[in-house]
């Protein structure tokens, strides 16, 4: 029996038991997932899919309401004091607009690894849903091989379309993967959250169990995988989201900073932030 390990970063905690590895995302207050999150999950991964002791993993919070509010508004905003240094907020607008654009390429460039980083690891995923999980929460979750959601009370839902922010054609893909082209379709263009057995119905969980029970649950689907021969089911998982990994390129990029930068998205989105600082005052 091997020994328990954990580790606690800024923004996640592992621990590593009996072959199963829990990558628990824990960035106060929701897991907003900023550049430092990403960049941890990306380093973490990197390493799960170098590690051959790794029989299984499970994506999870460390708090019950929230798995992740997805992407970080803030970040992708155009305003200089998000990601400008004081030096540079006096550049012309065609430089300030390509600063930005950078900006944006290198924040999505990085989420898109950490999806593609995550679909592909070669040992079986679930991911635990508790509370909220909207737009990239729900992108992490459908990033695993199967969902357990609890009976506390969840949601999820592919909500980017509510802020103004056209999804890539590799999220379409993902969504396709597990709630097939009708129902995908319906919930993509209206990003539409789901609760509970409304997100059992649909496919974006494959199972709702008790609190207490979540967790063993996450570790008897792993065990059912990990009965089956290693390569073949591999090889079988990489074939299964080849539609989605195939998406996730870099001209498909080009247009996801496109539709971020553009009008609609910016406007929703201050707007957005304008209302929450002044509800928080």
């Amino acid at each position: 029996m091997q020994s328990m390990k954990r580790r606690l970063l800024s923004t996640i905690s592992t621990e590593f038991n009996n072959g199963i590895y829990k990558l628990t995302l824990n960035h106060k207050p929701v897991n907003a997932l900023e550049p430092k999150l990403l960049n941890e999950l990306h380093q973490e991964l990197l390493g799960i899919h170098k590690n051959s002791e790794i029989k299984g993993l499970i994506l999870q919070s460390a708090f019950p309401k929230v798995l992740s509010a997805g992407l970080d508004l803030k970040t992708l905003v155009d305003h200089p004091e998000f990601f400008l240094p004081d030096q540079d907020r006096k550049a012309t607008t065609s430089d300030y607009l390509e600063k930005y654009k950078q900006h944006i390429t290198g924040y999505m460039g990085l989420f898109q690894d950490v999806v593609r980083l995550l679909i592909t690891v070669p040992m079986p995923s679930v991911a635990i849903v508790r509370g909220a999980a909207p737009a990239g929460g729900t992108v992490l979750s459908l990033a695993c091989d199967e969902r357990v959601g609890s009976a506390n009370g969840f949601s999820m839902g592919l909500t980017e379309v509510m802020v103004g922010m056209a999804p890539p054609r590799w999220v379409h893909q993902l969504a396709r993967n597990a709630l097939g082209n009708r129902k995908a379709s319906i919930a993509v263009q209206q990003g539409k959250m789901y609760a509970n057995n409304d997100a059992l119905d649909v496919g974006y969980v494959d199972h709702i169990v008790r609190e207490e029970e979540v967790l063993s649950k996450a570790k008897e689907i792993i065990g059912v995988y990990s009965k089956l021969p290693w390569n073949a089911r591999l090889d079988a998982k990489l074939k299964s989201v080849e539609n989605v990994t195939n998406e996730i390129s870099a001209e498909g990029l080009k247009g996801v900073v496109e539709s971020i930068s553009g009008d609609e998205f910016q406007s929703v989105v201050k707007g957005l932030l304008k209302s929450l600082k002044t509800k928080n005052k």
